[in-house]
């Protein structure tokens, strides 16, 4: 029944539309719109409908990528409901539109599943399979014999393993493998890129005052409704690597340099140390590889980058203990390196971790995540130590060997580049508890998911080519007996 009915020509055409490559910045121009004009629920329930359409109609669920990376995005501060996250998020009507959205969703996915028989392919053992089976057991054994085991425990864990595990399967086992996905993925970044900085400029045009220094006080007023200032810039940088991609594989590759020095620069306005830390460093490190290995935007990005370098000399230059680089800077001259509370929540959650060394306290030990009480370590390695104590560790060390194998084992440029980026991924995590936050989890998860079908597909193509020299050798090396001399 299902294949009849995809057969329909304006089901097959609106399918065919959302295969090709500009359906990302189509999807990004309507969630930025539906975020600034604060329609939250309309986002769910167009999110919603968009995943089932695609789940049901479409032969492959690459089109479900852009959706998910921009459906977080959609949540903003100017819904009439929307005063603080929880309390909204709690509210009878918009459980209810979520509960639908959801919904549709999810029975989608299990009808796909069912009439395409892929089931067996969800659950088929891949290279991550056994990491991500093993942390997310990991997750929910946090915290077992503890005073602070209940079922609020579960709430964190279960929301990574959704995002984690059960979204790997499925990618997995229904995203067909081309020869584009790279840069694919790319164009899905950047569309996620573009939609936060829309986002963070029209929070600025609306919170922003002539002459307001960028201080403390003003970094608490950057509450997009998805995330606050941390996140919105440590967002930014994540997104940050694979720009590069088309930087070094596009014509006018220049141009996407352009929009790569916009996100460095909409990072910047997210007051982030973390995210500007790391920003920064991918932005250089990617500049002097595109500069060394881009033959064909060498040029190019060579120019735009001495021309960013000397405005930025100007502009030093010219404000230097000036009124704007005081306003501009209020916040990093404040604060320089203060740990801003980090170090107490380390030393916290180590506590916890020597109180209960093999399953840790859990993730309920300081508040609950649907009471918006929860205090994060703010660092990957003490909150599993302090969450799950060694089972945890363990289990994400052996997750963690699996991911870098995708990407050292039979290396490429693009598989190195995404690599970039989880690398500046996981190195946030360190200063901040993003590690544990569902939106960027799905990121995650997705580049692991293309990272590791490339790297299957690559093997593949090596051990065939290695049968067919093999064969043609063989055929090659016949014998064919001597004519017995006469003599």
């Amino acid at each position: 029944m299902l294949e009849s009915i995809r057969k329909n020509k304006i089901i097959a055409a609106v399918a065919a539309f959302m295969d090709r490559k500009y359906f990302p910045f189509i999807m990004g121009a309507i969630i930025a719109i539906l975020h600034i004009a604060g329609l939250n629920e309309v986002g769910f329930v167009f999110v919603g409908v968009v995943l089932c359409f695609i789940n049901l109609f479409s032969s492959d669920t690459r089109p479900a990528v852009p959706v998910v990376f921009t459906a977080v995005l959609v949540v903003s501060t100017r819904s009439d409901k929307m005063q603080a996250s929880v309390e909204y998020f709690t509210r009878p009507s918009v459980i209810a539109v979520l509960v639908v959205a959801m919904s549709l969703i999810i029975v989608s996915a299990l009808l796909r599943l069912y009439y395409d028989k892929s089931v067996l392919g969800c659950f088929k053992v891949r290279r991550l399979s056994y990491g991500f089976a093993a942390f997310s057991a990991a997750l929910l054994l946090g915290g077992l014999g503890s005073k602070f085991f209940a079922v609020d425990s579960w709430e964190l864990a279960v929301t990574m393993i959704l995002t984690g595990l059960i979204l790997y399967m499925y990618f997995s086992g229904t995203l067909k493998r081309r020869d584009d996905d790279f840069e694919y993925l790319a164009y899905c970044c950047m569309t996620a890129a573009a939609v936060i900085i829309v986002e963070l400029a029209a929070l600025y045009i609306r919170v922003y005052e002539p002459g307001m220094p960028l201080d403390s006080y003003f970094k608490s007023k950057l509450v997009i409704g998805w995330g606050i200032s941390n996140p919105i810039g440590e967002l930014l940088a994540f997104m940050l690597a694979p720009v590069f991609l088309l930087v070094y594989k596009k014509n006018h590759g220049w141009l996407y340099y352009i929009f790569a020095i916009a996100i460095l620069v909409a990072i910047f306005f997210s007051l982030s140390r973390n995210a500007l830390l790391f920003g920064s460093s991918v932005f250089v490190a990617m500049t002097a590889v595109c500069i060394v290995k881009s033959r064909k935007n060498r040029l190019g990005v060579s120019i735009s980058a001495g021309v960013v370098l000397v405005a930025f000399i100007v502009a030093a230059a010219i404000g230097h203990d000036g009124e704007l680089e005081n306003n501009l800077f209020a916040f990093i001259k404040r604060v320089g390196m203060n740990d801003n509370g980090r170090f107490r929540l380390w030393k916290q959650y180590f506590g916890f971790f020597r109180e209960y060394p093999v399953f840790g306290a859990g993730f309920a030990a300081c508040g609950t995540l649907g009471s918006a009480t929860m205090q994060l370590a703010h660092d990957t390695i003490f909150q599993l130590l302090g969450s799950c104590g060694v089972v945890g560790i363990a289990a994400h060390v052996y997750h963690r060997y699996q991911t870098v194998t995708l990407f050292v084992k039979k290396t490429n440029i693009y598989r190195t580049i995404f690599g970039v980026a989880l690398l500046a991924y996981i190195g946030m995590g360190l200063l901040d508890p993003i590690y544990f936050f569902a939106n960027f989890t799905i990121y995650y998860t997705v580049i692991l998911v293309f990272a590791e079908k490339d790297l299957e597909h690559s093997l593949a193509a090596d051990e065939a080519r290695e049968k067919t020299e093999t064969s043609e050798i063989s055929e090659n090396s016949v014998v064919v007996p001597e004519q017995a001399e006469v003599k």
